[in-house]
């Protein structure tokens, strides 16, 4: 379930531009990455002796919830139930919320128009397409680090924790204009750290 794949040269033989390519498996990719975690993570839950009910293996329909802007310093998800303040870095952050109705899992995609910017620019997209900085799930139970090896752990509460299944170095990309990799790389290292840092101070909503 995560966000962005690294982008090759793609010979377009039927007509379609490489960026819709590009833009095509980045959607396949974050589905797929989402589909993992949950299934890994419902596999961790049967192996302590929870009982699962029988999956349906047809594709259900995802929700997504309208996009929505941080409150001036404070991002309010909730969904989740927490509230996460923002440093300077992340003013003008959103998210948008995606349920699937066959399953509890709510992914949190989080954007930023400066990211989103920087990363069109990067891959070569010119249609503004909105990029994930970050998808971010909330889990039932406590963090294990052996247990979730490719996810970055945000915050542990009493009954649940937030991690991030697209940030670290998983969701970085690899620019076709060079000339934009250095640009890029900064600015993906400095807003995932800023999410790390407003993570770990997030709270309960009141």
């Amino acid at each position: 379930m995560i966000k962005e794949i690294l982008p090759k040269k793609i010979k377009n033989q039927k007509g379609f531009a490489a960026t819709e390519v590009l833009v095509v498996g980045a959607v396949v990719a974050v589905i797929a990455i989402i589909g993992a975690y949950e299934l890994g993570t419902r596999n961790n839950t049967a192996g302590k002796g929870a009982s699962n009910k029988t999956q349906n293996a047809t594709a259900q329909k995802v929700v997504n919830s309208p996009a929505v802007s941080a409150n001036q310093n404070v991002l309010n998800i909730k969904e989740y139930g927490i509230s996460v303040p923002l440093s300077s870095d992340l003013q003008g952050i959103s998210y948008v919320a995606q349920s699937n109705p066959q399953h509890t899992l709510v992914v949190v995609d989080l954007k930023s128009d400066v990211y989103t910017t920087l990363t069109n620019k990067c891959i070569g997209a010119t249609d503004g397409t909105p990029q994930n900085l970050a998808v971010i799930v909330k889990t039932k139970g406590q963090y294990s680090a052996s247990q979730n090896p490719n996810v970055t752990f945000l915050k542990q509460f009493k009954d649940f924790y937030i991690a991030n299944i697209g940030g670290s170095q998983s969701g970085k990309i690899t620019c076709r204009d060079a000339s934009v990799q250095a640009d890029y790389d900064a600015l993906f290292n400095q807003l995932n750290s800023g999410l790390q840092a407003s993570f770990a101070n997030a709270t309960l909503s009141s």
